[in-house]
């Protein structure tokens, strides 16, 4: 026989199972749809669901906040409705209309989302033919941060946050999407703790870049103040697999290496200080190419590069990472010369099949030589006794080989005749 105990533990019990199969039955953690409004002040717009929709009582506006663009008094409404499973038609894709009232004019924009189970923050609600402005997506984004840790007082590792990166990380999904790096950035300082950071990193890509971007002042100094506490504290970004490890921290120093080489130069070096952080670096450089394009580095980091280069064109990548300082840079081709000569060789050879292969004559390829006036800058305290047996040394290595992989051309030399240089015996 079973006591009341008893039975109402299965109750309970039950009551849970049911809880946990529809979670709109606890009043206490509906899921919601977001979406912003921006209009002129000045008008009287009426936004309402679709009565259709069983939840179209639960729409309510959560913020309102000013803003001044060209001396137009605009205002940017969030507004939030209950997610109520049973109230949609089941189908591939949930759809919902909102309707808006303009005077006597009536339009409406139709939300979309394919999970009920997750709050959607809808970023491109337009109305064609109404003059609602689209707020570009770092700002929607901030606003809905603000709303969510300033009045509903939810932190980065609540449901609700992962909610919002998940909503705005697809925004980007899809071959031809893109985004600025600096709305890249900040979802990944909202992330970094979260099962989503990972996924996060996947996006950093040269094709998925559209520009830098641009924020105010004060939240770019939020920025690199984060990202630089990250760098230095890499344990505190989430590791969704320990066996990936290395593949995330290398991934997330990667987009700290372009952060600050395009916003905080002087911390690039500080980077490549770091043995174990400049290792990391290393692959992705590779890989990446011309993406880290201004890129300036040590001498020694340079050659670490060009010892770990694939092909030579990796090395034509590299070769402008060195500055425009003649000595450093003729001492980093003379020193990494093997190497350089035996990845010109392979790519010679390569050009040259191909060449026999191709019936075009017109569009023979041809081997790039290392024009050394293209990378360097002579400079009148340039020591030419310091340079000459370099230079020597250099020409005389591709002689003995028969493979000529660098030039010197006359202005080259014409230059330091202009700054006062003595020839002496290298013409």
């Amino acid at each position: 026989m079973e006591n009341n105990n008893q039975r109402e533990n299965k109750i309970k019990k039950v009551d849970e199972k049911k809880e946990e199969k529809n979670p709109n039955i606890n009043n206490n953690i509906f899921k919601y749809i977001y979406f912003i409004v921006t209009y002129d002040k000045s008008k009287q717009l009426k936004i309402y669901l679709s009565p259709e929709y069983k939840g179209s009582d639960t729409l309510e506006k959560v913020n309102d906040k000013p803003y001044l663009v060209e001396n137009q008094l605009l205002t940017s409404d969030v507004y939030r409705f209950k997610i109520i499973e049973n109230g949609f038609v089941k189908q591939k894709e949930y759809q919902i209309p909102v309707k808006v009232e303009s005077g006597n004019e009536k339009y409406q924009h139709v939300i979309k989302l394919k999970d009920l189970k997750k709050d959607f923050y809808e970023y491109n609600f337009v109305i064609e033919n109404l003059d609602i402005l689209l707020l570009d997506y770092q700002k929607q984004f901030e606003i809905y941060v603000d709303i969510l840790r300033n009045k509903f007082l939810k932190e980065k590792n609540t449901p609700e946050n992962e909610d919002l990166i998940l909503s705005t990380q697809n925004l980007f999904v899809g071959k031809d999407k893109k985004c600025k790096f600096l709305f890249y950035v900040s979802i990944l300082l909202e992330c970094y703790n979260t099962k989503y950071f990972n996924r996060h990193l996947l996006f950093f890509k040269p094709e998925k870049i559209a520009e830098l971007g641009e924020v105010d002042d004060i939240k770019l100094e939020n920025i690199k103040n984060e990202l630089n506490k990250l760098a230095k504290e890499p344990e505190n970004i989430h590791i969704e697999n320990e066996r990936d490890k290395q593949k995330t921290i290398k991934s997330f120093y990667s987009v700290i290496l372009y952060f600050n080489l395009h916003f905080q130069k002087e911390k690039v070096k500080e980077l490549f200080k770091n043995e174990k952080i400049s290792e990391l670096l290393y692959e992705k450089i590779i890989k990446l190419g011309n993406f880290f394009k201004g890129l300036i580095l040590p001498k020694e980091n340079v050659k670490k590069l060009i010892q770990k280069a694939n092909d030579y064109n990796q090395v034509l990548n590299f070769l402008p990472y060195l500055g425009k300082d003649v000595i450093q840079f003729l001492e980093t081709i003379d020193e990494e010369r093997e190497k350089i000569r035996e990845l010109y060789e392979k790519e010679k050879i390569k050009i040259e099949k191909e060449n026999k292969q191709n019936k075009d004559k017109k569009n023979k390829k041809s081997i790039t030589i290392i024009n050394i006036e293209k990378y360097t800058q002579p400079k009148k305290e340039d020591d030419f006794i310091e340079l000459n047996p370099i230079m020597n040394d250099l020409i005389i290595y591709q002689q003995e080989n028969g493979l000529f992989f660098t030039k010197f051309s006359n202005s080259f030399f014409e230059k330091y005749i202009e700054l006062n240089k003595v020839l002496g015996m290298i013409i």
